[in-house]
């Protein structure tokens, strides 16, 4: 019986922890995730605008030459070592470009391998009231080609002019952020958990299961004592039937003695 109450005692105390553990585990895979996506954002957001800044002076101090202007001042610009800026018309033009194989080109009817108009996109977003936003579109994986990730892409139009710069980063790279960080945060909560449940079994055993423990014991003394009283009893059944057996033998024998004298 100990053994049983010991068992469901530390059932009751992890079930209740492990599915908060879990839900813990979510909540924070989720919000950290979220946190590390709109930090993406804002970070793409702040360069392209710094861009189209750099850009717009380009533009001011001689529109005419700007197309080959922002060319020579773009084509080259990277940050975060791979990531760079891309400039187009309204039209859908590359006019900068890091692949200069495109440079030139219309690519406004230009689709990604899930068959979004991205580009299209672009030029929306920049024609728009805030001259800006965010297009999310599906690229080859840097590491595989063969493996389509989510990029994430901001364009800003440059000053009023029919222009826009923009760029796309990666963001395959938080999933392995957010595994990470889940495996250690799992690590830490089992941890816990183990750790709250042994404290809870702990008391429970002393608070719940010794009482209980105590009160079997008692009964189990009294059943004893009644046993151990009723064998008692028994025997003493016994000697008095025996005792009055010889008693009646005894009777007989003085009342056959008393016959014969008569």
């Amino acid at each position: 019986m100990t053994l049983n109450l010991s068992k469901k005692s530390t059932l009751i105390a992890t079930i209740p922890s492990l599915i908060l553990c879990l839900a813990i585990i979510f909540f924070a895979r989720t919000t950290y995730k979220e946190s590390l996506l709109q930090t993406k954002r804002k970070e793409i957001s702040k360069l392209v605008h710094v861009a189209a800044e750099q850009a717009q002076r380009i533009y001011k101090e001689d529109p005419k030459n700007f197309e080959k202007n922002v060319l020579a001042n773009f084509k080259d610009l990277k940050f975060d070592k791979t990531n760079y800026f891309f400039v187009y018309n309204f039209e859908g033009t590359v006019i900068s470009h890091a692949n200069p194989k495109l440079i030139g080109k219309n690519l406004i009817n230009f689709k990604d391998k899930a068959g979004k108009a991205l580009i299209q996109d672009f030029v929306n977003a920049a024609k728009s009231s805030s001259g800006k936003g965010f297009v999310d579109y599906h690229w080859p994986s840097m590491k595989d080609a063969n493996v389509l990730v989510v990029k994430y892409g901001y364009g800003e139009r440059i000053g009023n002019s029919t222009y826009f710069v923009g760029s796309g980063v990666y963001v395959d790279d938080i999933d392995l952020l957010v595994n990470d960080f889940s495996t250690k945060l799992f690590i830490k909560v089992v941890i816990g958990l183990v750790f709250i449940s042994l404290i809870t079994a702990y008391f429970i055993r002393k608070n719940v299961i010794r009482p209980i423990e105590d009160v079997t014991r008692g009964l189990q003394n009294s059943l004893s004592n009644l046993n151990a009283y009723t064998e008692e009893m028994s025997d003493t059944s016994d000697q008095l039937s025996g005792s009055s057996t010889n008693l009646s033998s005894s009777l007989d024998q003085t009342v056959a003695s008393m016959e014969e004298i008569s």
